[in-house]
């Protein structure tokens, strides 16, 4: 009973900023639909931000408002390298990354944004025993799959 409390008191955060997958963040916002968990998209600013096709999304938090929340248990990064080195730039990103790893939450990276947030200065990704989900070559689908098992086991 404590490990499900715990479960639903973290929160799943999607950060995303200029050139985002609108794909991908579609795709997990429809999975986690039919877990009736929230989901917080997270910006830089509260301003709409564009995605990769031109969709625009309107964060539910600025950055500033997720530094002191509750714990993430998974922090999706859902863009290309231009949406990573946005968020990259910003050290509150970096805050709540080492944060969400700290306490035993999964970072996950699509596979536009790998090359730059790994020599962006984020050792950390590669430490064993960190929960770190790489999208690599996988289809979105597999992907998004593998996002939803780790968020139900």
């Amino acid at each position: 009973m404590k490990k499900r409390r715990q479960q639903n008191a973290c929160q799943i955060v999607v950060f995303i900023a200029s050139n985002f997958d609108e794909h991908i963040v579609t795709m997990f916002l429809e999975q986690m639909e039919t877990l009736k968990r929230p989901i917080s998209l997270v910006g830089l600013t509260k301003d709409m931000i564009p995605g990769k096709w031109g969709l625009l999304a309107q964060p539910t938090y600025q950055i500033d408002e997720m530094v002191d929340r509750q714990k993430v248990c998974l922090l999706l990064v859902p863009g290309d390298a231009t949406c990573a080195s946005a968020l990259m730039i910003d050290p509150r990103f970096h805050h709540i990354l080492h944060k969400t790893l700290a306490f035993g939450g999964t970072v996950a990276i699509a596979s536009g944004a790998q090359k730059v947030l790994h020599e962006g200065s984020l050792p950390i990704l590669g430490t064993p025993g960190f929960q770190y989900l790489k999208q690599g070559e996988q289809e979105n689908s597999v992907f998004i799959q593998q996002l939803f098992k780790q968020i139900i086991p």
